[in-house]
């Protein structure tokens, strides 16, 4: 991030589940709460505390949480509900940003001990379909308070399992001061609009004696995110651009024909070239 531009790519969806409770699980006493009162960063901000009845005393809940960049301002967001809510408690359960979320969340399903909300890949939830609970009775405030058709394009299976609560962008970072120096002065992002004005300014950057490029070394970044570009790339519409997907499903049309493809797999032959680790070897991930 300090030197050249770097690779910055993010995950456009991003949802919040409540997970079953198992046997065992110490949350039981939040597990006959309505769904859409557990607490979420939302859209519409948190909502209220858990129904809990007149009896009720103290209720601990558990969130699981994938996003590790963003742990601190989760753990600001419960602090401030439990002040708000004496009587309700959220643990953070953090992972690191990398590998092993995945593992990590198995062995809590595994252990009866499940967190109570969890933040997953909406590909995750619809692996663990049947551990989550149907929020279907839910699903119409979120309706109301997202862009039309956001929330049934992110149904899983025909069901409402997971709350969105963001969304973020796809961009490449760059450090202003070495881009700066590399061209003599200000710099103005819109003024790269091809391929060509790109590599003119690597050039730049590279004779400056700076690594124009670093390029994300998560393997299941690239794949998951960059690439993920290759469909959203198809249209401004969310709906033209699933016939496309489903057109590549049925065999009727192939990326390899594909213009926004292979437009998409020649900026990141541009990013190889400028790439400060180009000499890397590839890592692979075992199976």
């Amino acid at each position: 991030m300090k030197k050249g531009i770097a690779l910055g790519i993010s995950s456009v969806l991003l949802v919040s589940s409540l997970a079953a409770c198992g046997k065992g699980n110490n949350n039981s006493s939040a597990s006959s709460a309505p769904a859409g009162n557990a607490p979420s960063s939302s859209a519409a901000g948190s909502s209220s505390a858990p129904s809990q009845g007149s009896d009720a005393k103290n209720v601990k809940l558990t969130f699981f949480n994938t996003s590790a960049e963003v742990n601190e301002v989760f753990e600001n967001l419960f602090k401030t509900y439990h002040e708000q809510h004496p009587n309700v408690t959220i643990e953070l359960i953090p992972t690191a940003i990398g590998g092993g979320q995945l593992e990590k969340f198995q062995s809590l399903l595994a252990s009866g001990n499940p967190a109570t909300i969890a933040n997953l890949d909406a590909g995750t939830i619809l692996q663990f379909k049947d551990k989550f609970m149907d929020l279907e009775s839910e699903k119409a405030k979120y309706v109301d308070l997202t862009k039309p058709g956001v929330v049934d394009g992110a149904l899983l299976d025909g069901k409402f399992l997971g709350i969105p609560w963001t969304a973020q962008g796809y961009g490449l970072l760059y450090n202003k001061r070495v881009v700066e120096e590399a061209i003599g002065g200000s710099f103005d992002p819109a003024s790269v609009k091809t391929r060509s004005d790109l590599a003119a300014l690597f050039e730049k950057v590279q004779a400056a004696g700076k690594a124009p490029v670093m390029i994300h070394g998560a393997d299941w970044s690239l794949g998951a995110h960059y690439l993920g570009l290759a469909y959203s790339l198809q249209s401004n519409s969310v709906d033209e651009n699933r016939k496309f997907v489903d057109s590549l499903k049925s065999g009727s049309a192939k990326l390899v024909d594909n213009a926004a493809f292979n437009g998409l797999m020649d900026t990141f032959d541009l990013l190889k070239q400028y790439n400060a680790r180009k000499k890397d070897p590839p890592r692979r991930r075992l199976q």
